[in-house]
């Protein structure tokens, strides 16, 4: 199944069989909503492990682009797209698989929720409402599947 995830995401820096399949593995973990909707609009940037910098070019025509990106208005009746990038850093897969499913899932939680940078007093509520949404994506999939068993 993780194959049949990783090969419709897209990637910018990844160039690691172990990142794919670890991304693969955590999508492959979701509610099939959250994962389907995270294999459609997220664009996943996971350098490789001693990689000091990478440029990167998505060649996407502007109808494909709207597959990852929102229109936000800001000020004087302007707008922008802001495109839904995952970033993990290397060192992340480094970690025990928990952990880094759990970064992995916190990652996809901000977007689900629509959070965009803000004020600091913003990032603190931010950080805690993608971690408890993770933390119920992640339990609930595994109450379900100690079920099964």
């Amino acid at each position: 199944m993780n194959e049949a995830i990783t090969s419709r995401l897209v990637w910018l820096g990844k160039d690691d069989s172990f990142i794919e399949a670890m991304v693969g593995n955590t999508l492959s973990k979701l509610p099939e909503d959250i994962r389907e909707w995270a294999v459609e609009k997220l664009v996943w940037f996971c350098p490789p492990t001693g990689v000091n910098g990478q440029a990167a070019c998505l060649w996407l025509d502007p109808v494909k682009i709207r597959r990852f990106a929102e229109e936000r208005p800001c000020e004087a009746g302007v707008s922008w797209l802001n495109m839904r990038v995952v970033y993990v850093a290397p060192h992340v897969f480094e970690g025990s698989e928990d952990q880094c499913r759990h970064i992995i899932t916190h990652e996809i939680a901000h977007h689900w929720l629509g959070h965009s940078p803000g004020s600091p007093e913003d990032s603190f509520a931010k950080e805690k409402e993608s971690d408890e949404c993770a933390h119920k994506w992640l339990n609930t999939l595994a109450q379900n599947s100690s079920k099964i068993s």
